[in-house]
């Protein structure tokens, strides 16, 4: 088609191509239904904090949209389908019920939108990387990088056991900050985790719980540097075990036995975690002893650096009288966990 300016005379074919484009656009982004799609994308970006890259990528499967002919579908649902499907394209996911929490469509036609547009539309959408969500999540509770580097390191044991098959990528994800900050020391409690993640503190529980199924690690030979009292220690863990035993009138307890070797002194070191008082809180009493090398100060040093770099967290340390004891609680143990030795009778433990 020959076109022509004010004078009706021909373009050159460069300014000629140009005009055609810009004809075939007015086409598309003219008519009151597509404003109407642009200003709901608006709407979204601003409520939802979304990137601008992503909004130009769901007015572009829009475009693909209309040449499609897809239609009879409402323009709040198209838009909100269009920019989750953007959202993901883009590899800068967000859960599907984040969308529908601001979205003035029901979920219902947003689904039904979405599985219209990947039916019709030649556009590759990547599976959701649980990874993905992890720094976002991170970032709005304001955690450290250490953290971020450990959930995505849990995430990809996971996935290589099979843990993630057929899991909503944001409810794994938010499981895998959860435990990377139980591991790193820092306490944000359930709630605050599933709220950003925008899924329920019960999922969040479900999903932390499988992935403490997965055996991400072996105590023995473990080996680190750990700061405790602004003196730095050397850990090697040579082998480690659990037992229930039985206590004073039948109570079960948990008993942990680690040898290890700490600033070159090699022992084997118990701890036994019980149930105290009328809530049956999880506790651990170990009293340093006095005819160990370098008397009661110095094995306490060295109880105090085997759980900080077992658990990332240092216990609480009290003295009384003469004695010395090292108090360990329920979230030491939970992160006991993760060690392969130790997590089948630790889980079984807590459970009772």
């Amino acid at each position: 088609m020959d076109v022509r300016d004010a004078s009706g005379r021909p373009l050159p074919p460069e300014r000629s191509v140009i005009f055609t484009r810009l004809r075939k656009y007015r086409r598309y982004f003219g008519n009151s239904r597509v404003l109407q799609f642009k200003e709901e994308l608006m709407r979204l970006r601003s409520a939802m904090g979304i990137p601008k890259p992503c909004v130009e990528q769901a007015l572009e499967i829009y475009r693909q949209a209309l040449e499609k002919e897809i239609s009879g579908m409402p323009t709040e649902a198209m838009a909100v389908a269009a920019l989750y499907m953007a959202c993901r394209t883009m590899n800068m996911p967000r859960p599907l019920s984040e969308f529908v929490q601001h979205a003035k469509a029901p979920r219902k036609k947003v689904a039904r939108c979405y599985r219209l547009l990947l039916q019709e539309l030649n556009v590759k959408v990547p599976a959701s990387n649980p990874a993905l969500f992890v720094s976002r999540i991170a970032q709005q509770l304001g955690l450290s990088g250490e953290v971020v580097k450990t959930a995505i390191e849990i995430l990809r044991k996971a996935k290589r056991a099979g843990a993630t098959a057929g899991k909503g990528p944001a409810s794994l994800a938010a499981a895998a900050v959860y435990m990377a900050t139980i591991i790193h020391g820092y306490y944000i409690p359930q709630k605050h985790i599933a709220k950003v993640a925008n899924i329920t503190a019960i999922t969040l529980i479900e999903r932390y719980k499988q992935l403490l199924k997965i055996k991400f690690q072996t105590i023995r030979g473990f080996e680190t540097d750990v700061e405790v009292g602004g003196e730095k220690h050397k850990v090697k863990v040579a082998d480690g075990s659990a037992e229930v035993v039985e206590g004073r009138g039948g109570k079960k307890l948990l008993r942990i036995k680690i040898a290890a070797e700490i600033d070159g002194v090699v022992r084997e070191y118990a701890f036994t975690f019980g149930r105290y008082g009328k809530r049956n809180r999880v506790l651990c009493y170990v009293v340093a002893r006095a005819d160990a090398p370098g008397g009661r100060e110095a094995e306490a040093a060295r109880l105090l650096a085997l759980i900080k770099a077992l658990t990332g967290r240092e216990p609480n340390m009290r003295k009384k009288n003469s004695k010395i004891e090292i108090l360990c609680s329920r979230r030491h143990l939970e992160i006991l966990r993760r060690f392969a030795e130790l997590a089948d009778v630790v889980e079984r433990w807590l459970r009772k």
